[in-house]
């Protein structure tokens, strides 16, 4: 099952991820650390958003199917006057379109409160 948990910074979604799917730390891999080699091993990746900029020549789509995945919102607010910022934006956003389009569900957290947008969760 492919799960995609969206929100701003610090909104709740790993703690809404590890509730509702039991996952420990050991289950999530960390964007700002992990490889993409790494992202086979764990049921989870977090911070997709960090491993989209280490990475950018990266296709992450076929390595993130079947995973919860937890992404913070970067496509909002003001346009970044950096190009390189802007074209990360933009590619983490496309990717973020073709994940939603093929996940089972799809679910904005805001204060910790879950919105689900596509699809249902099993809820604990």
């Amino acid at each position: 099952m492919t799960v995609l948990i969206i929100g701003g910074a610090h909104q709740g979604k790993r703690a809404l991820a590890q509730r509702v799917f039991g996952l420990s730390r050991s289950d999530i891999a960390d964007g700002q650390i992990c490889t993409p080699e790494t992202i086979g091993q764990t049921r989870a990746v977090d911070k997709l958003h960090c491993l989209t900029r280490r990475y950018p020549e990266t296709d992450f789509r076929a390595l993130l199917r079947g995973k919860i995945i937890l992404c913070d919102e970067i496509g909002c607010g003001v346009v970044p006057a950096d190009c390189a910022d802007d074209a990360w934006r933009e590619t983490t956003g496309r990717l973020l379109c073709d994940i939603a389009a093929e996940a089972d569900a799809v679910v904005r957290v805001l204060a910790g409160v879950p919105q689900v947008i596509k699809g249902e969760l099993p809820w604990n």
